[in-house]
Formats: C-alpha cells, sequence, structure tokens
C-alpha cells in the first residue's frame, strides 16, 4: 500500500507540474540572509610541519594553531501559484569566494506541494547527500561537518574536501552541487524517499568532460 501511495504521489505531482502557467497570489519577493562562521583551533600531535593545523611550519616548529572562516550570503524567495505549489528560489553568494574559487555556491529553484512533495532544479547536493542525518556539529571543528581534517590529518589523504570516509558521513560522493533535478516525496508512516538525476558532475551550466558521468541519487530517510 505504502508503495502505491508513493507511486500515485509522484504521478499527481508531475502531472500538476506540467498543467502549464499558474497565476500566484503574490509575486515572488528575493530577501537576503546567511551566516558568518568564525573559528580558532589548535592542534598538537606527532606529525610532520605539513599535516598540522595551519599547514605551515612555526617559529618553533609546526604551527599547531589556525583560524578557519566561513560565510556566505543568501538570496531566497518564494511565492505560492492559485494551484496550492509553492516556488522558492534559492542563491548562495560565497563570502570568500576569492579563496576558493566558487563565487556562487548554489542556485536552485524548489517547486513544493504538501501532499505532493518537492521538485529541486539546478545547482544544488543530490538526495543521497541532504537526506542525511547526523551528529550535531558545533563551528568548523564538528566532525559531521567535514572539517576536521583541517585541523588535523587525514589518514585517508584526502584533507580539507571533506569527502571522505574519515571526513564524515554524509559525503557527496558523485558531485558538489552538480546541476540535476530531484524529487522528494512527502512524508508517509514517517519515512521519505528522494530520488535525484545529474547530466554530469559539472555545477554550473558547462559539460565537466574529466568528471564522473550521468549520476543518480537515491536517498531514503526514517
Amino acid at each position: 500500500m505504502r508503495k502505491a501511495l508513493l507511486g500515485t504521489s509522484a504521478l499527481v505531482a508531475v502531472s500538476v507540474l506540467a498543467t502549464g502557467p499558474a497565476g500566484a497570489a503574490e509575486p515572488l519577493k528575493i530577501g537576503l540572509g546567511g551566516y558568518m562562521d568564525q573559528a580558532i583551533g589548535f592542534v598538537s600531535h606527532d606529525g610532520d610541519s605539513t599535516s598540522q593545523a595551519g599547514g605551515v611550519q612555526g617559529p618553533g616548529g609546526p604551527q599547531g594553531f589556525d583560524n578557519f572562516e566561513d560565510s556566505e550570503v543568501h538570496f531566497k524567495g518564494s511565492t505560492t501559484l492559485d494551484n496550492g505549489i509553492k516556488v522558492a528560489v534559492h542563491l548562495e553568494l560565497e563570502g570568500l569566494s576569492a579563496a576558493t574559487g566558487d563565487d556562487i555556491d548554489e542556485a536552485y529553484m524548489t517547486l513544493t506541494h504538501p501532499t505532493m512533495g518537492q521538485v529541486v532544479i539546478g545547482s544544488e547536493n543530490m538526495p543521497n547527500y541532504k537526506m542525511h542525518y547526523g551528529a550535531p556539529s558545533v563551528s568548523a571543528q564538528g566532525f559531521d561537518e567535514s572539517n576536521y581534517d583541517y585541523w588535523a590529518p587525514n589518514p585517508s589523504g584526502n584533507g580539507g574536501s571533506g569527502d571522505s570516509a574519515y571526513g564524515n558521513t554524509s559525503g557527496r560522493f558523485f558531485a558538489n552541487d552538480p546541476m540535476h533535478t530531484a524529487y522528494y516525496t512527502p512524508r508517509l508512516a514517517g519515512f521519505q524517499l528522494g530520488v535525484g538525476y545529474a547530466p554530469d558532475s559539472s555545477e554550473g551550466n558547462a559539460f565537466s568532460a574529466t568528471g564522473p558521468q550521468s549520476g543518480l541519487s537515491v536517498g531514503l530517510n526514517y
């Protein structure tokens, strides 16, 4: 019965979204938001200077001390159409774009109905990542926040990126914010299913000739 409900919800959602233009009671308005995270840490361990926090040699040996920042400005807006579908847009501007080389982190649109689920279109992480639940993180040193390996060496050799077994338990695996389309079912009896497809691993409109191609992501949580 639950499988039938899930399938019906998906079909109804697709049917409603394909019915053509629908008016909105209120025009979509864009608002500003975001966050800034500043962390200071010190690590001392038996290792060379390149694996110590900060990654540089200090006056008396490995430095061991470092500052870490993560900041973004968010542009968000939403409106509800006459047919009950909520249309929302989300765009993130990196605070340290000069250092990361990533000016826009995520840019996507969502179409959401309370009984038919949600469709996500654009540059965003896929269902296997977004549907993950884990322990709460505390600033940049939270284990599940993927940033612990900025402060201490990562045995997997994948320091800094967080996409590794040691870095976290919610790795992006296929790609970080690839252009894709995903569908998330309504929560039924505590369960929710998400399925997403990305033509390639590119974060923007350009085709990625070197990265993995044609990724399918599936997530299920309770």
